[in-house]
Parts: structure tokens; sequence; C-alpha cells
């Protein structure tokens, strides 16, 4: 899951895209590793597709259905929503 996550969120480029900064990322989740030349994942990035699935926000033929039809996913709007679901389980 964690591999089709990043292109459906935007968190970082994808190397097969014409205008490639690697830089460019969603730092809260990655950034970019110049000296290894590959990306360096945050413990956050886990927790949110952790949450996403546990709290049944997206499931296994959404992610399929928006990996493959390159859909791009507001990450702030789930992020706002796993806080609300959770404050809300906690009730």
């Amino acid at each position: 899951m964690v591999i089709v996550s990043y292109p459906i969120f935007s968190v970082r480029s994808i190397s097969s895209e014409k205008e490639n900064d690697p830089f460019n990322t969603d730092t809260s989740f990655c950034h970019y590793d110049e000296v290894h030349d590959d990306y360096v994942y945050q413990e956050y990035w886990v927790d949110f597709i952790s949450d996403l699935i546990s709290l049944g926000l997206l499931n296994k033929k959404q992610w399929r259905h928006y990996f493959k039809n390159n859909n791009k996913l507001d990450a702030n709007s789930y992020k706002e929503l796993i806080d609300k679901t959770s404050k809300s389980a906690n009730e």
C-alpha cells in the first residue's frame, strides 16, 4: 500500500514525470536524500497510511482504482478526516 500511496497523495515527484524535481516533496511525509539518491519517509507517513486503512477511510478497491486511474487525492483533506474520525471514535 505504501508504494502505491505516494503518487495518489502527491507526496513526492514521480521519476517518470517530465518535470521531475526530487526535492519537490511534502516534507511532513518524506524528503529527498541527495546523498543516497532516494527518499526517506517520515514515521508520520506510515501512521497516515495506517490510519486510513484502520479507520476504513480507504479500502483496497479504492486504492487500486485511484492508482490505476492516476487520481490525486488531497492529503490535507484526509488528515482532517482522520482527526475528525479519530476524535469521534474516542468519544
